[in-house]
């Protein structure tokens, strides 16, 4: 979603291979979740030409992919929201 458009809107920092800039965007959030159900939607994809042909968002997926298997991103998700 947010981090969908920054990709529409021309900006290809995300496309680039640091992770630090997209952790940005995703830290916050997950570290504010409250209690109660919470929908986590994303669309975690390793980057093929398969994936490029289907989708002009492949990015983003990358990203996802690489940011949530981050340790530091995992223990958030662990802590906030799993547990």
């Amino acid at each position: 979603m947010w981090a969908e458009a920054l990709i529409r809107s021309g900006s290809r920092e995300l496309s680039v291979g640091d992770n630090h800039k997209y952790r940005i965007l995703i830290e916050p959030p997950l570290q504010h979740v409250q209690q109660g159900v919470t929908e986590l939607i994303f669309h975690p994809s390793f980057e093929t030409e398969e994936l490029k042909e289907i989708t002009d968002t492949w990015p983003v997926r990358q990203k996802e992919y690489e940011v949530f298997r981050d340790p530091d991103i995992r223990h958030i998700l662990h802590k906030r929201i799993l547990s």
